[in-house]
């Protein structure tokens, strides 16, 4: 799922701004200190935040997701991801999904492979952002808007090397709390299905994580909101939510492969 940022823009889903491609290194210790972090070491420090090594190395990570815009529920079911990002395997209100890199499949044909193929990769995305702001293709830069609710947060704006995943013209703006290192906020528009850069930035919408609780010494947010996103205005309108429950790790990935019979979805239901 390296690929997997760049279509998720998620929903935005999750592309470029002309900047290098990031270096993995480790911040020093004086840059934690001061919140002060350029754009090449700002994801590493983020990252670090959020216990990436022991994510990565504890295999799979399940929990059971509700998740509603509109007062609609739009995903209610477990996911398993391969921390690492390789592979996943979720049940949404009885139809189950696998997803393998790039490689969708379902346990039936949907009946709007183009949604399947979104809510598949942009929910998992979402939980995994933390861990994936390293990933080949991404590319960090400086960003104006720094500030949401009136509090001033460590952001930068996250775009995509061309030919990055299903939709490389996404961008993010990303926002991580000055004392803790957490991601809070992830603002972004989605390309995915052949919308313009121009269009998708007349509604750009962000996601915060919230109540954040310790599974086997890594932080992870048990709450999600979705908002409606302006530059300089930040937060305007909350759009929807979600809930996690029962998060838990083990080490078999051996379940996230789907079944001989499983049915393809391949990236050109979104052209």
């Amino acid at each position: 799922m390296q690929k997997t940022l760049a279509f998720l823009a998620a929903a935005a889903v999750l592309a470029s701004c002309g900047t290098q491609e990031v270096e993995v290194s480790t911040p020093s210790a004086a840059q934690q200190e001061s919140h002060t972090h350029s754009p090449a070491t700002y994801p590493d420090s983020v990252m670090a935040a959020h216990q990436a090594q022991a994510f990565f190395d504890a295999g799979v990570v399940h929990f059971d997701l509700t998740l509603s815009f509109g007062g609609s529920v739009r995903f209610e079911g477990p996911l398993a991801l391969a921390t690492n990002s390789s592979a996943a395997q979720m049940t949404n209100r009885g139809r189950t999904y696998w997803t393998q890199g790039m490689e969708m499949f379902a346990d039936t044909v949907p009946a709007s492979p183009a949604s399947a193929r979104f809510a598949a990769y942009t929910w998992p995305y979402f939980f995994l952002l933390p861990y994936k702001l390293n990933d080949p293709g991404t590319l960090w830069s400086p960003t104006p808007y720094t500030s949401l609710d009136e509090h001033v947060y460590n952001a930068r704006k996250l775009t995509f090397a061309s030919g990055t995943g299903d939709a490389p013209d996404d961008w993010y703006i990303t926002y991580a709390d000055p004392d803790t290192g957490l991601l809070y906020a992830a603002a972004y528009i989605v390309t995915a299905g052949g919308t313009s850069v121009s269009d998708a930035e007349v509604d750009p919408h962000a996601i915060t994580y919230h109540d954040y609780r310790e599974v086997n010494g890594i932080p992870v947010a048990h709450a999600w909101k979705f908002w409606a996103w302006r530059p300089g205005e930040g937060l305007t309108e909350q759009l929807g939510e979600a809930t996690l429950e029962q998060v838990r790790f083990d080490a078999d990935r051996s379940t996230l492969a789907p079944p001989a019979d499983a049915v393809a979805v391949g990236a050109e239901v979104l052209e």
